[in-house]
């Protein structure tokens, strides 16, 4: 990040504010308009709920959200703040707190023990089922920061420019991830897939067109890595050279011990005998 005179709130951040505020509404209104069907409708094995599609298309709305604001992050000039990744970050966000609220305090009725024992917990509450709830409240929270930090430190820190990247790159994995689970619907796993494709497409443009920036992340990354290779190949280097050169010495080493024994003995018998030898 650099100090931007420019005011962050300006029309771009308007129009995305919109756009997200619209998104959104949609979510809940298909949501609604979903339960309503399935419970009008006949021949279904399974009915769910207005909260049920409310989490659902709340995550599907953030995945919308958020591809662009990973896009835009990954192909801004090194230290650039750009008002559209800023306002597409903090708007997917907002959307997925949104997801966190129908969860926990709409399936899950805000008891936390059927949040955190997973499986366990839909006995407790019908419906309530969260496999990953740690890691979920993690991404929450770091998430949470990364945006705190985006709009109220205005300087130029490495340090912040590398945590704002491994964010990214966190949001991004656990999104996937979840998205391609063997669990999830063929519509996540196809949200997933155009997510992914577009993300990484923006990826390998930045690397082929763009010079590396050296406080980045994923320089940061790829230089420790690299480091760590080199010491364990240093390491690994001297403990071999050492262990072949005492392999090398060894048969020296028992020759040398036959020709020490070998003169010791006939010292001995010198001194038997007196000089000259008997």
């Amino acid at each position: 990040m650099t100090a931007n005179a420019e005011c962050p709130i300006n029309g771009r951040f308007v129009r995305v504010a919109i756009l997200s505020g619209l998104l959104v509404l949609l979510a809940h209104i298909v949501a609604h308009d979903a339960a309503t069907y399935y419970v009008w409708g006949t021949g279904w094995a399974f009915i769910h709920s207005v909260t049920y599609y409310r989490v659902i298309l709340t995550i599907w709305a953030t995945v919308i959200l958020l591809t662009p604001a990973l896009c835009f992050f990954i192909l801004l000039k090194p230290g650039a703040v750009e008002t559209y990744s800023r306002s597409f970050w903090t708007f997917a966000y907002i959307a997925f707190l949104f997801h966190l609220y129908w969860a926990i305090f709409g399936i899950c009725q805000g008891n936390l023990k059927a949040i955190f024992h997973g499986h366990a917990g839909h006995e407790m509450i019908p419906g309530c089922t969260v496999e990953h709830a740690g890691p979920d409240f993690a991404l929450a929270i770091l998430w949470g920061f990364d945006i705190a930090l985006l709009w109220l430190v205005r300087q130029d820190y490495t340090w912040i420019r590398r945590f704002t990247g491994f964010v990214h790159a966190l949001v991004f994995a656990m999104f996937v991830k979840a998205l391609m689970a063997p669990k999830a619907s063929r519509g996540a796993h196809l949200i997933g897939m155009l997510m992914a494709g577009i993300v990484l497409s923006a990826y390998m443009t930045r690397v082929i067109f763009r010079q590396p920036d050296p406080k980045s992340f994923g320089v940061f990354v790829y230089v420790t890595l690299f480091r760590i290779i080199n010491r364990i190949r240093i390491v690994v280097g001297r403990r071999l050279v050492f262990v072949l050169g005492l392999t090398a010495f060894e048969p020296t080493r028992r020759r040398n011990r036959r020709g020490t024994g070998r003169t010791t003995t006939s010292r001995r018998r010198q001194r038997r005998c007196g000089a000259p030898p008997c």
